[in-house]
């Protein structure tokens, strides 16, 4: 993350931004390598405005939201060079109130992962996303 002396600049066009996704353990599903992952949520996140030049705090609004309408898939630090960073997918996506919920799927070829939540070792993953528009 830039420097809170960073100068105004021009946001990256393909610039990826990222929060922290928990994963909900109460609907852990062992037998279908499945849990809901709190995706996004409007409570505010302190993050760097490239427009601005500062730090501000971003909330994602779930009224503008496009959510995926199809599995999109779950991959291992956003890597997307190989099908092997492909743990599994996610789908169903929920808003309540003021919250995106999806429910992750992991691949067989990804249990050691799941097992990893399962046992509380992973608690949240993270969601990548780009905004289309700002509003100050």
């Amino acid at each position: 993350m830039p420097a809170k002396t960073s100068k105004r600049g021009v946001r990256p066009a393909d610039f990826l931004a990222t929060r922290e996704a928990p994963y909900q353990p109460k609907t852990l599903d062992a037998e279908a390598r499945a849990v809901d992952v709190l995706i996004a949520s409007e409570l505010p996140v302190e993050t760097w405005s490239w427009e601005r030049g500062e730090y501000v705090d971003e909330i994602l609004a779930m009224g503008g939201l496009r959510a995926p309408k199809e599995p999109i898939p779950l991959l291992d630090a956003h890597q997307r060079g190989s099908v092997r960073n492909v743990l599994g997918s996610l789908a169903d996506p929920r808003v309540q109130g003021d919250s995106l919920t999806m429910r992750a799927t992991f691949s067989a070829m990804a249990q050691a992962e799941f097992l990893k939540v399962q046992e509380g070792h992973l608690r949240a993953a993270s969601a990548g996303y780009r905004v289309r528009a700002y509003t100050y």
